[in-house]
C-alpha cells in the first residue's frame, strides 16, 4: 500500500496515499478503534452547507479573499457531487 507522510502536533505519521484525511484522523483510527459507526451523511452534508455559507459571508464582509471563497465553494460542490465521506475514502 502506498502511503504519504502527514504531520500534526504529535509528529509524523504514515497515511494511505489514496485517502483524503490527515494525521489526526489517521491517529484516531489507530488509537480509537471503538466501532464501525460513521457520521450520518446528512450531518456531513449539513456541515458542508454551513462551511460554504460561512465562506460566502466572510468574503462579502472582506474577511476572506475572493479566491479562497471560490476554492471552498468549488471543493464543497465537488465533494457533495462525488459523495465523499471521510471514513469511506
Amino acid at each position: 500500500m502506498e502511503t504519504r507522510i502527514e504531520t500534526d502536533s504529535m509528529g509524523e505519521i504514515e497515511v494511505p496515499a489514496n485517502r483524503y484525511y490527515g494525521a489526526q484522523t489517521a491517529r484516531s483510527l489507530i488509537h480509537f478503534d471503538i466501532g464501525e459507526e460513521t457520521m450520518p451523511r446528512e450531518l456531513i452534508r449539513g456541515m458542508g452547507v454551513l462551511k460554504k455559507a460561512s465562506a460566502l459571508v466572510n468574503a462579502e464582509l472582506g474577511l476572506m479573499p475572493e479566491n479562497i471563497k471560490q476554492l471552498i465553494s468549488k471543493l464543497l460542490k465537488k465533494s457533495s457531487k462525488e459523495n465523499w465521506m471521510t471514513i469511506s475514502l
